[in-house]
């Protein structure tokens, strides 16, 4: 009896055990999907990655929430829209504004910096002469008598990426110095969809090789990307109309980012660092990975003229000094008015692709166009101006408005009318008695 007992209690120990991992199983893979991004459709698109505090920092990762310098702490850690504030510092000066400045503000109080992605706009004509295909050739060597030739066409197609970086309204007026941020430039291929039955291979492997294998023949590989536009200083006034120039000279000086000039090439690394391999093209030949990676078909690249091209590549802004400034206005005693301008900065970043494969979807400008989608649908954010006034220039100015309406003009010129003759008979009290006098002798003269 007590060994079937045994034997039972195996059965069910072994049971719970299967049960346990599946379990475990089930709970690790929503673990997983939970904290992952949804990737998209088929295609290309640009994402923040994260902060670097001077050229010898490593870059704080917004994804993994990397732990970032004193002062700092993260807004918003989603790629499409990043936010990075600074945490005001104790020690506040007395009187703040109206006596000391903004000068202490500048370096140590509260402020958050928003950056803004957008999805990109694909086009069918890079550089305007209809040039949208390459067609070479690449080999595999069978045996020692035989090469294998392959005939590749890639299509070259540009891509226009809108980058925003904006100072937030309220949220003080700090001034970011020395950071530079991070973005990617990534590609989604579909690992498991194809517009085009793969060929039959008389050799069949797995499933699941086939999959790998065939999804390795497509990519869409970061070529070169420039500014194609570039505008700073947006700002909105109180009353709504738009300001694209800095309020004064002095402004200029909390708008320093680098790159900020319209058809300025940017740089394109294959990681998140300032740091670098040049991979000069007298040294290729010499390099025994570069050549084997270009050789071999099994590889990702194995498609592209030169296995240099990476599918996600990285590219910085440096903020040399970005964040609000403050424009006094007026002092009137302990009372000060000011306005405080938070700026705008707008990218448009073009980046020329070398598409490889088939694709089921890309947001090309036909598909985008299928759906309402234009160029011009991303609206520029421009900036925002907030107006404080002492107390005696606010009255004048609304007493100066309520001024603005004739109405009010006639009821003001009779009070003053009614004024004038009050003064004057005040102060001349015998013209008050001899109006008296007559208007009484002319009532007796009458009687």
């Amino acid at each position: 009896m007590s060994r079937r007992i045994g034997a039972k209690t195996k059965v069910r120990l072994a049971a719970f055990i299967l049960l346990s991992l599946m379990l475990l199983f089930v709970i690790g893979g929503v673990y997983i999907y939970k904290f992952g991004l949804i990737p998209g459709p088929e295609g290309v698109r640009a994402l923040s990655v994260g902060y670097q505090f001077g050229s010898a920092d490593n870059v704080r990762m917004a994804g993994s929430l990397d732990a970032l310098p004193s002062g700092y702490q993260w807004g918003r850690t989603d790629p499409l829209t990043m936010a990075l504030d600074h945490v005001k510092s104790s020690g506040q000066p007395s009187g703040g504004y109206f006596m000391n400045g903004p000068g202490w503000w500048y370096d140590h109080g509260g402020g958050e910096i928003l950056t803004e992605v957008q999805r990109p706009m694909l086009t069918s004509d890079p550089i305007g002469v209809g040039t949208q295909q390459l067609t070479y050739y690449k080999y595999t060597k069978v045996s020692d008598t035989q090469v294998q030739i392959n005939k590749i066409m890639v299509c070259i197609i540009p891509a226009d990426f809108v980058i925003q970086i904006s100072a937030v309204p309220g949220k003080g007026i700090y001034t970011f110095k020395g950071i530079t941020e991070w973005f990617s430039l990534d590609s989604v291929s579909w690992l498991n969809a194809y517009s085009t039955m793969p060929p039959q291979d008389p050799n069949p492997l797995t499933n699941d090789t086939t999959k790998f294998v065939s999804s390795n023949y497509r990519g869409a590989f970061p070529i070169i990307a420039w500014i194609g536009k570039y505008e700073d200083t947006l700002y909105t006034t109180d009353a709504g109309s738009k300001n694209t120039a800095p309020p004064d000279q002095n402004a200029q000086q909390y708008v320093q980012l680098q790159p900020d000039l319209a058809g300025r090439f940017i740089s394109l690394y294959t990681s998140a660092s300032s740091t670098y391999d040049l991979g000069l093209q007298s040294n290729v030949v010499q390099d025994p990975n570069l050549l084997a990676q270009a050789l071999s078909p099994d590889t990702v690249n194995w498609m592209l003229p030169d296995p240099r091209f990476s599918q996600t590549v990285y590219f910085s802004i440096t903020m040399s000094s970005f964040g609000a400034y403050v424009q006094q206005t007026g002092q009137v005693g302990t009372y000060s008015s000011y306005t405080e301008w938070y700026p705008s900065v707008y990218y448009r970043l073009r980046v020329v692709y070398a598409l490889a494969g088939d694709w089921v979807y890309l947001w090309t400008a036909k598909t985008a166009a299928d759906v309402g989608y234009t160029p011009d649908t991303w609206t520029i954010r421009n900036g925002t101006v907030l107006v404080y006034k002492d107390p005696l220039t606010a009255l004048l100015e609304n007493v100066g408005g309520w001024l603005s309406n004739p109405f009010n003009q006639l009821w003001v010129l009779f009070i003053i009318l009614v004024a004038v003759v009050l003064v004057v008979t005040i102060l001349n009290p015998g013209l008050w008695m001899a109006l008296l006098s007559s208007r009484k002798s002319s009532k007796t003269g009458k009687t």
